[in-house]
């Protein structure tokens, strides 16, 4: 199967993105490509980043593909590219979803997220995450009114999320058919701000666990008190090895002001 590293990112999130990019050069291996999707115009900021990522000679090869982004709902475009990813990318057979805050920290291979050839997903009962986070209802919520059945489990749990070109497609047909709306109109038209009124993963994950459950390694993940809905775990007990080789920041803080800069130094990737 193709494998792609997919991240939509924003001019704004350069900072995060040159981090990232100097991670997946330095210790990414056996994904086939990397695509990352950004609002137009081309910019000479970009031209730096993408300079010295090759200049790495990394061992995944990069591509850059634009968008005309909806104005005031960039948030909501995003996640709606998400479903769409195979249409920008139809060689592709599956997307792993890479924030552009996603770093790599030690060498980590695709097949690492693989069991038995079947992408890993984590998953845990809403009753449970919501109980440890009670935001978390929102995701739950807008899922149910997406997709017109009631969701049990939180598909939301460790980035990166592969999603199958099938599934996808899948999860596209049943918002259209739920709501009577075409899909990316259902989305535009849902709360930008926060709380947002869509959940691109939880949204997806029923889908695939409904439609394509044997095409999925599911891994039941602990819950813990959490502060953030998507746990990086400190205790690796009950959580894929391939986890301690990722961090992700959730920060929109500047990479220089984020506490994170000496760690990051010390990795050779600031």
């Amino acid at each position: 199967m193709n494998n792609c590293l997919f991240t939509i990112s924003h001019p704004k999130h350069y900072h995060w993105l040159r981090v990232c990019m100097k991670s997946v050069a330095k210790f990414a291996s056996g994904w086939d490509s990397w695509r990352i999707v950004l609002p137009a115009p081309h910019t000479v900021e970009l031209d730096g980043l993408i300079r010295d990522y090759h200049d790495l000679n990394p061992k995944v090869p990069m591509e850059i593909k634009w968008f005309e982004e909806w104005p005031g709902k960039g948030k909501l475009h995003h996640m709606a590219l998400i479903l769409e990813a195979d249409r920008l990318c139809e060689e592709v057979g599956a997307f792993h979803n890479w924030d552009s805050d996603a770093i790599m920290t030690e060498p980590l291979d695709v097949s690492e997220l693989y069991c038995d050839g079947k992408p890993l997903w984590g998953y845990a009962p809403f009753s449970e995450t919501i109980r440890a986070l009670p935001p978390v209802r929102r995701w739950k919520d807008n899922a149910e009114r997406a997709l017109g059945w009631e969701v049990e489990y939180d598909f939301m749990r460790w980035f990166p999320i592969i999603l199958r070109k099938e599934v996808l497609e899948m999860t596209r047909r049943c918002i259209t058919d739920n709501t009577g709306v075409a899909w990316p109109n259902y989305i535009r038209y849902q709360r930008e701000l926060f709380p947002e009124g869509f959940a691109e993963y939880n949204t997806v994950g029923p889908v695939a666990w409904r439609y394509f459950h044997d095409l999925y390694s599911w891994n039941r993940t602990p819950v813990e008190a959490e502060e953030d809905g998507l746990h990086t775990p400190e205790n690796p007990e009950g959580w894929p090895p391939f986890l301690r080789k990722i961090t992700k920041f959730w920060t929109w803080k500047k990479v220089g002001d984020s506490g994170e800069l000496p760690r990051l130094q010390e990795l050779g990737l600031a």
